[in-house]
This record gives C-alpha cells, sequence and structure tokens, in this order.
C-alpha cells in the first residue's frame, strides 16, 4: 500500500543559553534526530521546509543526508524559506551553504525589508506548508508552537534539554480524515480495513516512542522493552489481516467476505475469553477458543487461494 505524500517543517528554537555544551548532549540530540527523520521516512515524509534564520539547519541536514544515505534511502525535497533576495543574518556563512543543499529557496518579499510582519510571515509559511511540525524546543510556549497547534498540524517536540520526545496533536488531522473515510466506505469489508489499518498506525506509533524514550533515557530500557514486544505482536498479527482483508477487497467476492465475518466472530470470542477466563483460571477454554480461531483463519487462507487460482486461469 502506498503512502500519502507528507511534508516536514523543521525549526530549531533552541539558545546557546538552553543547554550544556558537552558530548552527551550532542550526541543524544543527533541520534535522536537520526531515529526521527527514520520514522519521518518510514510514514511518507518526502519534503522538508526549513527557515532561514537558524545556523542549526546546516547541520540538520548533514544529519537528515548522512542517515539516508547510510541506508541507500531516497533523499527528500528541501525547501528553504527565506524573508527576501538581499535577507543577510549574523549567520550569512551558514545560510548560504544551506542555500547550496536545498532543492528550491522561497522567498517571502522580492525587495529587501526590515518589515517585522515578513518574519512572522516566514515561520507560518514554513509551518503551513507542512504536515508536520519538527520542533526543537525546552517548552510549549513559543510562538512556533502554538501557531502549529492553532493551523492544526501533528508536532514532533524534541526537547535536548529535558530529553523528552512527545508527538501531538495528531489526532485531529489524521485521526478525523480516517475516520470519515471509515465513515463514507464503500462496504463493511473496506471499513474494517480501514480501522485495522488506524489501529496499526497507533500501534506502531507508539512503538517509536518508547524507542524514543529509550535512547533519550537508558534507564527506562527495561520497561519499554516489554511493551515493544507486546505492540510489535500486536501490529503483526493486524498487519497479517489487513494484507488478507486487501485481497478480500481485490476478489469482491460475497463467499470470501462471509468466511471473513466468520473468522472475525471466533477471534472476537477469542479476545473476549483471553481478557476474562484468564484471570479466572479457565486454561482449557482459552486453548480450545485458540484451536477454533486458527481453523477459521485457515479456512478462509485456504478459500482465498482457492478463488484468487481460479481468476488466474
Amino acid at each position: 500500500m502506498t503512502l500519502e505524500k507528507k511534508f516536514c517543517s523543521f525549526i530549531d528554537n533552541l539558545v546557546d543559553g538552553d543547554y550544556e555544551h558537552n558530548h552527551s548532549f550532542f550526541r543524544k540530540t543527533v541520534d535522536a534526530l537520526r531515529l526521527e527523520i527514520l520514522y519521518l521516512y518510514s510514514i511518507g515524509v518526502s519534503v522538508y521546509t526549513l527557515m532561514d534564520n537558524s545556523e542549526v539547519n546546516l547541520y540538520f541536514l548533514q544529519i537528515l543526508e548522512n542517515t539516508l544515505y547510510d541506508l541507500d534511502l531516497d533523499k527528500p525535497m528541501l525547501y528553504l524559506f527565506s524573508p527576501c533576495r538581499d535577507y543577510v543574518w549574523d549567520k550569512s556563512h551558514e545560510s548560504k551553504a544551506v542555500k547550496l543543499l536545498v532543492d528550491e529557496v522561497v522567498y517571502i518579499r522580492k525587495r529587501a525589508t526590515t518589515d517585522p510582519a515578513v518574519f512572522e510571515m516566514l515561520y507560518r509559511a514554513v509551518i503551513h506548508n507542512s504536515d508536520i511540525l519538527l520542533l526543537m524546543d525546552k517548552d510549549r510556549e513559543s510562538k512556533y508552537y502554538k501557531y502549529a497547534v492553532k493551523a492544526g498540524k501533528e508536532i514532533h517536540l524534541l526537547n535536548p534539554v529535558e530529553m523528552e520526545f512527545t508527538i501531538e496533536n495528531a489526532s485531529g488531522t489524521r485521526g478525523s480524515r480516517k475516520l470519515r473515510n471509515a465513515i463514507f466506505a464503500k462496504s463493511d469489508i473496506e471499513r474494517e480495513y480501514l480501522e485495522q489499518k488506524k489501529r496499526v498506525e497507533f500501534l506502531e506509533k507508539q512503538a517509536y516512542l518508547k524507542t524514543m524514550q529509550t535512547l533519550l533515557r537508558p534507564n527506562t530500557q527495561e520497561a519499554n522493552s516489554k511493551l515493544l514486544k507486546q505492540y510489535t505482536l500486536e501490529a503483526n498479527k493486524l498487519n497479517e489481516e489487513c494484507d488478507l482483508l486487501e485481497s478480500i477487497l481485490n476478489l469482491n467476492d460475497d463467499a470470501i467476505n462471509q468466511h471473513y465475518w466468520n473468522w472475525k466472530k471466533k477471534d472476537d470470542l477469542l479476545n473476549d475469553i483471553l481478557s476474562t477466563e484468564m484471570e479466572n483460571g479457565g486454561r482449557e477454554k482459552v486453548k480450545n477458543a485458540k484451536i477454533d480461531a486458527a481453523q477459521y483463519w485457515k479456512i478462509l487462507k485456504q478459500a482465498i487461494f482457492a478463488v484468487q487460482r481460479q481468476s488466474k486461469r
């Protein structure tokens, strides 16, 4: 299944006084950015927008390029938003280097200006032209964070000062879109497929957050490892079901649809038993329910295979 094309803006709002200049701080920050870049790549981010007022832009682009190059992954499109062609700030040598690395420079104004409103237009344009804001900051008080919230953007807040990372404000955008898709689904099977894909996305995001937390705070590794295993097992099971549902949607066969609902009924019963009987010592009941669900799953897969083989003749 192809991923949606997504745009991400990167803004660093940290200043020198916010953190200690030591090897551990910078190493963890770089490692966190590398992990975030790979996650963003995995969910379809293929365009980055940057703001022409931060020397960190150069470091970020170097980390971005090295991370993707190491794994032989496609480089994203890069856009730098600048106030005007004649704009020069105190780190102009950094700005020139960044302009050489990006694919395009977008100018807010054609001519030089000292109008402070231009700088507000600048960061708003950067955030507006993205789905996700990757913000490095020590808190949630900045104009960047507040505008992203107002604009309904998904915010990935990396706080290297407190060694924290969160993903916020996501439910209002992607969540509502998926809900609309489910409401207007053409069939119950399609609705089921969309709901399961949403569940997989949630589990994968939770797993990613725990991975990032372990990186930033190694003392959480033991607790996070157990949760990661749980998320992975559940996501793998749902991914297998989604693959099967995709095949069912393509076949559009009433008999196959019925086989799916027969299995689903047994699987729901198994989950109900697992949540109640294990506490009451009902191991035999659980065992029988697992066998039942496995048999119906096998019947479903065999029926799909049979129809697929027949359609190829």
